[in-house]
């Protein structure tokens, strides 16, 4: 009696999502080996932290807030805003439109404001703790 193989499952789209979500058109995005060129990984390493892909053809493609958000919290190895911008001319070629092409310069702005403005909270939540600590109550409650 043959045995069977195993049927294999899709594997859902799990794993670390982009906290700014991208409304511009899939085909802008980068592919997962071109993703990793511009994080200057290896394609494995993106495969390997499960990140939420969608597919394109044969291709799983990574959403640009996803690609900048990797760079920024995980993979520091270039600057965020040439990342940003080398984004942006992989998406120029393929866009159909002026319009494409702007809807993915919005998605990498609201990225970039997004992830700026927490950043800043953060480093104003800290300036004002110490502050509470170091000062005596009533020079602080000027502030």
């Amino acid at each position: 009696m043959a045995t069977r193989a195993p049927i294999k499952k899709p594997r859902p789209a799990t794993g670390i999502a982009p906290t700014v979500q991208s409304t511009s058109p899939v085909w802008l995005w980068p592919s997962l080996r071109q993703a990793a060129a511009l994080l200057r990984v290896d394609p494995a390493t993106l495969s390997r932290r499960k990140v939420a892909t969608e597919r394109y053809g044969q291709e799983r493609r990574l959403a640009p807030t996803l690609v900048l958000e990797l760079c920024d919290r995980y993979y520091r190895r270039g600057d965020i805003g040439e990342l940003a911008t080398a984004l942006v001319e992989h998406a120029r070629p393929q866009a159909h439109s002026l319009d494409e092409l702007e809807l993915l310069e919005a998605d990498v702005e609201r990225y970039l404001t997004a992830s700026r403005s927490a950043q800043r909270q953060g480093a104003d939540d800290a300036w004002l703790t110490e502050a509470q600590r170091r000062l005596p109550k009533a020079v602080y409650q000027r502030v």
